[in-house]
């Protein structure tokens, strides 16, 4: 693609450091009304009222686009940034290659649909295997494997590779046709936390998940979703797939709740589009609790969904997780993780009983030693025979 030199500036004016830094899951710490830092890169400054940074690390900065290069989660080339930000901006006239912009009408055509998807699914390359995605998802996020397989058959969840071999897991949101409207991808490793929508994504949609519809065959059933069903609404699709686990753990059925991912808490209007189009009547949005930030995102921009919900009538609420964690994911890690040593401790513990038993004659015995892994830290206890 030809680099146009208006659709840059364009990208520049338009498109915010800030926006595309959360967009990729970077956490962004606002200073001041002009200074904002990252969580995970304290020597990156973004000056909000000229929508430049400066990395002093590596001393480079400068516009979006840049940033979008320079910074390791996002790792883009230029034109790779440039071709990702392009379907974002506000275009008064036809210059992208001579072509003439798409109309709502266009947009809502089964034609146009067909060709998004063909794009999207073109972007991206698949790997008929999942094993990858599936020990990512149930092993390091603690997701329920009935949830993941039942996804993975309805591909809503595949494995991606990129041309190197590395897997990542993606998340793929189709519209009420059944076609591919958006897809999301994430690396499946620790190695890294590279995170992208695929260009062409249509953010109308989001990731909406119903276990009572599979949604492939959304074009044989003129009403495949329920408006009677609660919608839950989460920034990303890894934190509802966690509150979907929650739910199971406390014997909930799945089937009597509607899920959404948004993508971003910047994109709430996702939910009010959704809203529009299958006419839910009672939504809950879960966004992160951005905990320690003077500027909530999550909770501003669930605040500013709710009330437009609400002025429509709809039965719109809020639920945060309360315990310090910033998001769904992080809570339901945590849970897992104590539950785990809790239930260690336990064995230890009839262990303990039942060696003293055996062992009330014996004297002079070593000492044997157990360590309890959680988290980062570890516990010793000392098992001592009387």
């Amino acid at each position: 693609m030809k680099i146009d030199r208006e659709l840059k500036n364009k990208i520049k004016d338009q498109i915010q450091i800030v926006d595309i830094a959360e967009e990729f899951g970077l956490r962004v710490v606002h200073k001041s009304k002009r200074l904002a830092k990252l969580e995970e890169h304290d020597s990156v400054t973004i000056y909000k009222d000229t929508n430049s940074f400066v990395r002093w690390a590596t001393h480079k900065g400068g516009d979006v686009l840049k940033f979008m290069e320079e910074i390791p989660e996002i790792d883009m080339n230029f034109k790779e940034a440039y071709e990702y930000c392009l379907p974002r901006i506000n275009v008064d006239v036809d210059v992208i290659e001579k072509k003439p912009r798409k109309t709502l009408e266009d947009t809502n055509s089964l034609a146009y649909k067909k060709k998004r998807t063909q794009t999207l699914l073109g972007n991206v390359t698949f790997d008929e295997s999942s094993k990858n995605v599936m020990a990512y998802l149930i092993q390091k996020r603690k997701i329920d494997p009935t949830i993941v397989i039942t996804l993975v058959k309805q591909d809503f969840i595949k494995q991606a590779q990129d041309r190197f071999g590395r897997k990542s897991v993606a998340f793929v949101g189709r519209d009420e046709l059944g076609l591919v409207a958006c897809v999301n991808i994430r690396s499946c490793t620790d190695a890294n936390n590279f995170k992208l929508e695929i260009q062409g994504s249509d953010y109308n949609y989001g990731w909406l998940v119903d276990m009572s519809v599979d949604p492939r065959q959304n074009a044989y059933n003129e009403k495949p979703y329920s408006s009677k069903k609660e919608l839950l609404c989460f920034e990303g699709a890894v934190d509802m797939l966690s509150y979907m686990t929650l739910q199971k753990e406390k014997g909930i059925d799945l089937n009597d709740y509607a899920y959404l991912a948004t993508g971003s808490c910047t994109r709430y209007e996702t939910i009010l589009k959704v809203q529009e189009r299958i006419g839910y009547e009672s939504i809950t949005v879960c966004y992160d609790n951005d905990w320690g930030n003077k500027i909530n995102a999550g909770k501003k921009f669930a605040g500013i969904a709710i009330e437009i919900l609400s002025s429509k009538g709809v039965n719109a609420k809020e639920l945060y997780p309360l315990d310090g964690s910033k998001d769904w994911n992080e809570f339901l890690v945590k849970k897992t993780e104590s539950s785990s040593i809790d239930s260690i401790r336990n064995t230890i513990d009839k262990a303990k009983v039942t060696q003293n038993k055996k062992c009330k004659c014996k004297k002079n015995r070593t000492p044997n030693k157990v360590n309890i892994k959680g988290g980062s830290s570890s516990t010793s206890i000392i098992l001592i025979y009387k």
